[in-house]
């Protein structure tokens, strides 16, 4: 997130304690919503403050969010969205690099203790990194996985939890489980032996800089 989306983020998230208890599960799914909208981050937190605004006058009137902004809740987003234009390309590759290089940090970290580890157990004292074709399989899948996941919650933020809705929701999730097994499995049977080893040292820079270039993006001064 830019560094003026922060700083309106933190006075948003100030002023959203103000909001009734009984309006909070209709304004997180909102929120949510707008999440993974067309809008950039920094018009995310302009129309939140709005939303935040009126839900807080239409308290002082003694009306819930419900009669501020109607019912038709996934419809009264949709409306805002419009008015707004939607994300630049230099925004959407920033916003992929940013969660390419968060993942790759993280993930990369956890590769790293476990190589350190086994070069412990084995004795090696020249401390050797591998990666594997089968790592790199692994770790587009998860990425890509994790935001489909994501996307596909938060645009049926709305959606009511109808019995058909669980069941789908279940058989879906025991899907995706099986794909990601299927997938580590196979590419652990036939990809692991392609593999390149290096020092450890030069996959610590290499994670280093991904992380780097995570937190640079996350505040760039950009509407």
């Amino acid at each position: 997130m830019n560094k003026k989306a922060r700083m309106l983020a933190k006075e948003n998230e100030r002023e959203e304690e103000k909001i009734w208890d009984a309006s909070e599960e209709v304004y997180t799914d909102i929120i949510v919503y707008l999440r993974v909208s067309r809008l950039s981050e920094y018009n995310q937190e302009l129309v939140r403050s709005d939303i935040i605004q009126m839900i807080l006058d239409g308290q002082t009137r003694g009306e819930g969010i419900g009669t501020v902004i109607g019912e038709d809740y996934k419809g009264f987003c949709d409306e805002i969205i419009e008015t707004f234009p939607p994300k630049r390309l230099k925004d959407k590759v920033l916003e992929t690099l940013d969660t390419t290089c968060m993942c790759l940090s993280i993930l990369g970290l956890i590769s790293l203790i476990f190589n350190f580890i086994d070069n412990i157990r084995l004795k090696n004292h020249l401390f050797t990194y591998s990666l594997s074709a089968a790592d790199v399989v692994n770790f587009i899948v998860i990425v890509t996985i994790a935001n489909l996941v994501v996307y596909v919650i938060c645009k049926g933020a709305f959606e009511q939890p109808k019995k058909e809705s669980k069941v789908r929701l279940v058989l879906e999730g025991a899907f995706i489980f099986a794909l990601l097994t299927g997938i580590f499995v196979c590419a652990k049977l036939f990809l692991d032996n392609y593999a390149v080893q290096f020092n450890m040292v030069i996959a610590a820079v290499v994670i280093a800089v991904a992380y780097v270039i995570h937190r640079v993006i996350g505040i760039r001064d950009l509407a």
